[in-house]
């Protein structure tokens, strides 16, 4: 949810600076530009709070051991190293790594888009976890700090097609189960 999305649900106290940790994590990175700085940001915060251990927990629960070379320090630390015009450059991101393996890898491997993986959420909701997700937005709804008419607009909006808020959906199913279990 964006933030205005969580405006709309939310009628609790406001955070006035939930995500200060990032801006002081920005403020103590040394990288010569901005680009290095947001870098160091996300290899100190992102990948070891988010990524990385949703990779690990995930590759655990399949009995995998999963690798990340390209996270090896030798290599971070030559990374760093490199100056940033040289990882976007021409409008280009990883400008550098596609250099080093054009002779490798064919272009249309090089080029393509991200593929993360992802969960179908927006088809659970309108199928096999619509109901839970209807519970769900209930029980919420009736608690004091959330408006129950925009819980039931992000619902509607799913289920009818209208928007895809599965993601939405997934976050206050889990939500509701955590009041459920701690409150």
């Amino acid at each position: 949810m964006d933030s205005g999305e969580v405006d709309a649900v939310w009628n609790g106290p406001q955070s006035i600076e939930a995500l200060s940790y990032l801006r002081k994590a920005f403020e103590e990175a040394d990288g010569p530009t901005r680009m290095d700085r947001l870098m160091q940001v996300d290899i100190g915060t992102y990948l070891p709070e988010d990524v990385l251990v949703k990779v690990d927990r995930a590759s655990m629960a399949h009995s995998l051991e999963v690798r990340s070379p390209f996270l090896d320090h030798r290599l971070v630390e030559f990374a760093a190293r490199i100056p940033a015009e040289y990882k976007w450059r021409y409008g280009k991101k990883k400008w550098l790594l596609k250099r080093a393996f054009e002779d490798y890898l064919p272009e249309k491997i090089q080029n393509r888009s991200k593929q993360g993986f992802s969960v179908p959420v927006d088809a659970w909701f309108r199928g096999d976890l619509r109901d839970d997700a209807q519970i769900a937005i209930e029980r919420l709804g009736n608690r004091e700090a959330f408006d129950e008419r925009a819980l039931q607009r992000i619902y509607e909006d799913h289920t009818s097609g209208q928007k895809d808020r599965g993601f939405q959906l997934w976050d206050l199913l889990i939500l509701d189960a955590w009041f459920e279990r701690f409150f």
